[in-house]
């Protein structure tokens, strides 16, 4: 994906390419960035999801994803989940309301949406139930 970037050496408009892709069971990122007029460059890599301005660039332009689960979660399941996502059990509690009644674990972009997925399976027996879909807007 690419959008316009400012130079931060002498301010010309040019283009940072970025994307993000899951490598060795982690979700990454990574941009780029080569000034046509003074030759500066930048290179960033990380480890986690995009920073929120790229984030955004990416859900304008591939729409927003949503991970669903096709059965009640089972005790495994969101063990799992607290434990991916780092939550209290108040914020389970508020996920799993959320499961039962919409069937959504998480919406995000795709590749958040197929790596929270692709943790899960590898967690607990329930791939079948797992599915990555995309929300249409109405």
């Amino acid at each position: 994906m690419q959008i316009d970037y400012k130079c931060p050496d002498c301010g010309a408009i040019g283009i940072l390419s970025f994307s993000e892709r899951i490598i060795s069971d982690e979700l990454r990122w990574s941009a780029s960035h080569r000034c046509p007029e003074c030759d500066y460059a930048t290179e960033l890599d990380d480890i986690g999801a995009l920073p929120n301005h790229l984030r955004n660039v990416v859900l304008q332009t591939e729409g927003k994803w949503q991970l669903k689960l096709a059965r009640q979660p089972s005790l495994a399941i969101l063990k799992a989940l607290k434990v991916e996502l780092n939550l209290s059990l108040e914020a389970l509690k508020q996920l799993k309301e959320n499961i039962d009644k919409y069937s959504i674990i998480g919406e995000g972009t795709k590749t958040e949406m197929v790596f929270l997925k692709h943790k899960l399976e590898h967690t607990v027996d329930e791939q079948d139930a797992l599915k990555v879909v995309r929300i249409f807007a109405s």
